[in-house]
C-alpha cells in the first residue's frame, strides 16, 4: 500500500466548486498550523479545496499544486465543512477534520462516513435533498435533465435561456447563457453540435454542468424524441448506440452504452435505449432494432427509480413523473419460434432511455403512444 501524504499550504481563489459533489470523506489531521490528509490512492498532482460556512455558502477556495506528491493547505482554510475537488479523476470528497495522537501517524481510509448536514446545491436542483436511489450525492448530480419548456430571457443585461426541466424527479428551472454551445451531441443529432439551449425541444433528454466559477460550462443533448419508425430504423447501431452517445461516449463523458446480446454493465455509470419489451418484478427488459427477445437487456429496477414519461400523442404538457410499475411492455406482438418479434406486427410498443449506476436502473424515459 502506498500512502500518499496531502500537507499545508497556499493562496486563495476566487473558484466556486459547485460542479461536482462529495462521494467520501477523507479525515484531515492537524499538526502544527497545517492539516494532513492520508489517502490510499494517488488522485494527481493538482487539488481544489473549496470552504462553505454552515449556510452553503462558498467563504474561500484555493487551489493547490503537489511537491514530492504532497500537498500543503494552511490550517484556516480548512474546515468540517470544506471539499476537495481532485480534477484528473473528476472526484471530490468532504474534509473531516480530526487531530491524531503525537505518536502515531494517521492511517488512510476510503471508507465513507456519516456526513454532515449541509445546504450546498446540485448542479440544477434548488437545494441538497435529493432522491434515495442515487445513493450519494455526485450520481445525483451527474443526473440527465428532460427539457420541458425553453423561453429566452435577458439577465443582468446579457442574453440567456431560461429552461425549464425535469431533473432528479422534479420540475425545475435553470438559466443557461445564450453563448453556451452544445457540445458531443449523439451521432444522431451532430447538427445540434455549437447551437445553444434556444435550439433544445421538449422531450430533449440533456445533460448540464457548471465549471470552478459556478457558471454553466457543459451542455450536450443526449437524446431527442424520434418518430417510431425514424428510431427502428437500422442506422442507429445494433444498440442504438448512434441515438444516445457519440463514438460509444454519452454526454462526451466515459459513460459506456450497454449492449444488446452481453451482460449488462455492473459497475460506473451506463445508459441503455430500447424497445420496452417486458416489464417484470424489479427488472426491465429492452430489445434492440433487431427485435431479438434472445438478447434482451433486463435491467435490475428500485421502486423508487425514477421515471418520466413523454407522450407522443399530446401537444401540451406532454411530460410527467411516472412510478416504474406504470412502464408497459410490447403489445400486440409475441416472439416468433427463434424468439423475434416484428415491430410492424405491434398494436403498440414504447421506447425507454435507462440511466443505471453500478446495473440498477436511477433514471428512465419512457417515450409512448408512437403508434
Amino acid at each position: 500500500m502506498i500512502r500518499r501524504l496531502i500537507t499545508v499550504s497556499a493562496a486563495i481563489l476566487a473558484l466556486i466548486c459547485a460542479n461536482a459533489s462529495a462521494a467520501e470523506y477523507i479525515s484531515a489531521y492537524s499538526q502544527d498550523n497545517s492539516y494532513t490528509v492520508a489517502k490510499e490512492d494517488w488522485m494527481g498532482e493538482k487539488v481544489i479545496i473549496s470552504d462553505y460556512d454552515k449556510n452553503g455558502s462558498l467563504i474561500g477556495c484555493g487551489m493547490y499544486t503537489a511537491e514530492n506528491g504532497v500537498f500543503t493547505i494552511p490550517a484556516n482554510k480548512l474546515s468540517d465543512l470544506s471539499r476537495a475537488w481532485f480534477p484528473v479523476t473528476d472526484e471530490v470528497l468532504d474534509v473531516k477534520l480530526a487531530k491524531p495522537s503525537a505518536t502515531e501517524a494517521p492511517e488512510p481510509t476510503s471508507q465513507p462516513t456519516e456526513a454532515p448536514e449541509t445546504t450546498l446545491q446540485p448542479t440544477a436542483a434548488p437545494d441538497l435533498s435529493y432522491p434515495a436511489v442515487y445513493g450519494k450525492e455526485l450520481n445525483a448530480v451527474n443526473a440527465f435533465a428532460v427539457v420541458n419548456d425553453v423561453v429566452s430571457a435577458t439577465v443582468d443585461g446579457e442574453e440567456c435561456f431560461e429552461v425549464s426541466l425535469f431533473f432528479q424527479g422534479r420540475e425545475t428551472t435553470v438559466v443557461l447563457p445564450a453563448d453556451l454551445p452544445i457540445s458531443s451531441p449523439s451521432d444522431e443529432f451532430s447538427y445540434m453540435d455549437g447551437k445553444n439551449a434556444g435550439a433544445l425541444m421538449t422531450g430533449d433528454v440533456i445533460f448540464t454542468r457548471k465549471d470552478l466559477f459556478g457558471e454553466y460550462a457543459v451542455l450536450s443533448l443526449i437524446y431527442r424524441p424520434l418518430d417510431a419508425e425514424t428510431v427502428l430504423s437500422d442506422s442507429h447501431g445494433a444498440s442504438f448506440e448512434k441515438l444516445i452517445s457519440a463514438e460509444g461516449k454519452v454526454a462526451g463523458f466515459d459513460w459506456s452504452v450497454m449492449r444488446y446480446g452481453s451482460p449488462a454493465k455492473g459497475d460506473g455509470t451506463s445508459y441503455a435505449f430500447g424497445v420496452v419489451y417486458e416489464r417484470l418484478s424489479g427488472e426491465l427488459a429492452l430489445i434492440g432494432p433487431d427485435g431479438n427477445t434472445n438478447d434482451a437487456l433486463y435491467i435490475p429496477t428500485q421502486n423508487d427509480t425514477i421515471v418520466y414519461r413523454y407522450d407522443a400523442s399530446v401537444r401540451n404538457n406532454p411530460l410527467s413523473v411516472e412510478r416504474v410499475s406504470s412502464i408497459r411492455g410490447i403489445s400486440g406482438a409475441k416472439p416468433d419460434d427463434n424468439g423475434f418479434i416484428t415491430y410492424g406486427d405491434a398494436s403498440k410498443y414504447t421506447y425507454a432511455l435507462v440511466r443505471t449506476i453500478d446495473g440498477t436502473a436511477t433514471d428512465i424515459v419512457v417515450f409512448t403512444n408512437y403508434r
